[in-house]
């Protein structure tokens, strides 16, 4: 997936001497172009050439895209790698297109500088060399590895894998990060900046220390990368209190489950790079968690509402790994990211934060969703506890509860 971003309104996309052959004229704000299997599978002039098939769709008000599938003529797949493209333009704009979010962006501009101060004040630079045992590596030229070198098993490698390739979707995040929050030179796009800057660090050490110590078949990790990014995280922009809401929880959740994973591994490296990994999201979580405290203030009745959309809605941004529900399963049996963990470590603690219960003067909107709000934390309690009986029958090796550090 190639993705850039395009300032001029409309722009004029003609190339007669590629196979790819094109013109169209349209309102471009990004251009995503998507290889797709089935190589001439349309054609009707027995050259492989696939008629022109556009689809113009709107999620919102100022979102809509365009999509052409093109086919490559025989005897030139070799070049595009057997694929058929897909263009996608959409004029799909950042959440600070939206007046409200201009305005809620711009009251709360000196609390992001203010909060960007105090992270960078508190966050500990560290070195991802620091923390890999090259002592153990070997060359895989002379010796490829082989499904008995691990000495992570069972869910620890899944929990690893898992992790791994949920951070190696940095780039979808940052674009929908930087869709949310960066625009103009001030203290927003500085913690954009900052922000994937730390997160680049996680992958980094994640793949070097499971490399080196050939827990997890190095081929299986960079095919999994490559699926993973090809495919992005696809996720429309939110806007800035719902955008607020879900990377506030999201950074916990991950926090909390890379942490667990690590004291699951019964490896004292991987717990100390999991520890290490799990304080930057904390800081993360931290950041985001007040900054919608900052903008329940102002619009108190919107911020519920997004906030208990968030909850209701909530997705690992890993959903999009292959066999994830299965693999997820297995991770909540042994109890490093499950329902009770969901509730009462993730959702329970930013909620207390945040006075959602308490908050007065609400809209009737805001209220109707504080109800849902309530009735779903009583359905993830009930579901928790029976998830809890179903397993005391079970063998599965289960973490024990680790009393949590405290946000700062």
């Amino acid at each position: 997936r190639l993705v850039s971003s395009c300032s001029n309104p409309t722009r004029r996309l003609r190339n007669d001497s590629s196979p790819l052959s094109w013109t169209h004229d349209a309102p471009v704000g990004i251009i995503c172009i998507r290889a797709r299997p089935a190589l001439g599978a349309h054609s009707s002039s027995g050259l492989g050439h696939c008629p022109l098939k556009a689809e113009t769709t709107g999620s919102n008000p100022v979102c809509a895209t365009t999509t052409i599938n093109y086919g490559v003529p025989k005897g030139t797949a070799s070049r595009f790698g057997g694929l058929a493209y897909t263009l996608t333009m959409t004029d799909e704009q950042p959440s600070q297109g939206t007046a409200l979010d201009r305005r809620i962006l711009h009251e709360l501009e000196p609390e992001a500088a203010r909060l960007l101060n105090r992270h960078i004040g508190v966050a500990e630079e560290w070195f991802p060399h620091e923390y890999i045992p090259y002592r153990l590596g070997r060359d895989f030229d002379k010796e490829p590895w082989t499904p008995d070198h691990p000495r992570l098993t069972g869910v620890a490698q899944t929990a690893f894998e898992i992790g791994l390739l949920t951070e190696d979707n940095l780039p979808s995040y940052h674009r929908l990060i930087h869709g949310m929050f960066g625009s103009g030179d001030g203290a927003w796009i500085n913690w954009v900046g900052r922000w994937t800057a730390e997160e680049g660090r996680h992958a980094i050490v994640l793949r070097d220390y499971l490399t080196v110590t050939r827990n997890i078949d190095p081929v299986l990790l960079e095919r999994g990368r490559m699926s993973q990014l090809e495919k992005g995280y696809e996720h429309p922009f939110p806007d800035t209190l719902h955008g607020l809401a879900y990377v506030a929880f999201q950074e916990l959740a991950t926090r909390i489950a890379h942490r667990n994973t690590g004291r699951y591994s019964d490896d004292p490296v991987a717990d100390q790079i999991m520890a290490r990994i799990a304080a930057d999201e904390n800081l993360h979580m931290v950041f985001y968690r007040d900054m919608l405290k900052a903008a329940i203030q102002i619009e108190p009745s919107a911020a519920v509402r997004a906030i208990v959309d968030e909850v209701l809605g909530f997705e690992m941004p890993g959903a999009g790994i292959p066999n994830f529900l299965r693999k997820a399963a297995d991770i909540a049996k042994a109890g490093i990211y499950d329902i009770r963990v969901h509730r009462d470590d993730v959702l329970m603690p930013i909620l207390r934060f945040w006075g959602i219960f308490e908050l007065s003067g609400l809209d009737a909107a805001a209220e109707q969703a504080r109800q849902r709000l309530h009735e779903h934390l009583e359905k993830l309690d009930a579901a928790a506890r029976r998830f809890e009986e179903r397993l005391a029958s079970s063998n599965v090796p289960r973490l024990g509860p680790a009393p949590l550090t405290p946000p700062v």
